[in-house]
C-alpha cells in the first residue's frame, strides 16, 4: 500500500494555476472577525478523560455570562471560549481561578489577531500568603525574594514606607 502511495506522489504535479497559490484580498486579511472579538483560550490540567458536554454546562453554569457563550475544542486539550460581550469575558478572566472535577482551568485572552494555540497555557498567577515572619521581613524587597523563591514574583501591597501591617507577607 505504501509503496502505491509513493507511485502515485511521484506523477503527481500542479497545474501553472495551482502554483500560484491563493491570494486573499487585503479587506478580507484586516477584517476583524466576529467569532474572536471577545475570546479566550483555555487548558484544563488534567490527565482524566474529558467529557466537554459535562465540561461545557458546568462552565456555562460557573461562569454565568449575561450575553453567552459558545465553546469549542480546538485542540486535544485547548478550548476556545467565545463571549458574546468584552464584559462577560473581562469578569472571567478576571475572576480566576476556575476549575472542573479538582482541576485546574488556564484562562488566558485571545484577541481577534491572534492564533489561539499560541498563547502559553502551562502557568498561571497564585496569591501566595507567608505567615510568622517577623516585622522587620514584612516589607516589599522580602515579599520579592519569597515570590521568586516559589514561583514568579508580581506584587504585594504596601503602604507607602513599603511596610506590611498584617498577620501575613
Amino acid at each position: 500500500m505504501d509503496d502505491e502511495i509513493a507511485k502515485l506522489g511521484k506523477i503527481l504535479s500542479l497545474s501553472t494555476e495551482e502554483e500560484n497559490g491563493v491570494v486573499m484580498p487585503s479587506d478580507l486579511w484586516h477584517s476583524e472577525s466576529d467569532l474572536q472579538s471577545f475570546c479566550a483560550v483555555g487548558r484544563l490540567l488534567s490527565h482524566k478523560s474529558l467529557n466537554f458536554d459535562a465540561l461545557r454546562s458546568t462552565l456555562t453554569a460557573s461562569f454565568n455570562p449575561i450575553r453567552g457563550m459558545n465553546m469549542r475544542m480546538i485542540d486535544g486539550n485547548r478550548i476556545l471560549f467565545c463571549f458574546n460581550h468584552q464584559v462577560d469575558r473581562k469578569r472571567v478572566l478576571e475572576n480566576s481561578h476556575w476549575a472542573y472535577e479538582k482541576s485546574l482551568l488556564v484562562l488566558r485572552a485571545v484577541e481577534s489577531d491572534e492564533n489561539p494555540m499560541k498563547p502559553d497555557l502551562d502557568w498561571c498567577d497564585f496569591h501566595a500568603h507567608i505567615h510568622d515572619l517577623p516585622l522587620e521581613k514584612m516589607n516589599r524587597d522580602f515579599a520579592q525574594f519569597i515570590g521568586n523563591q516559589i514561583g514568579r514574583f508580581i506584587d504585594v501591597d504596601t503602604d507607602k514606607s513599603e511596610k506590611l501591617w498584617g498577620s501575613s507577607l
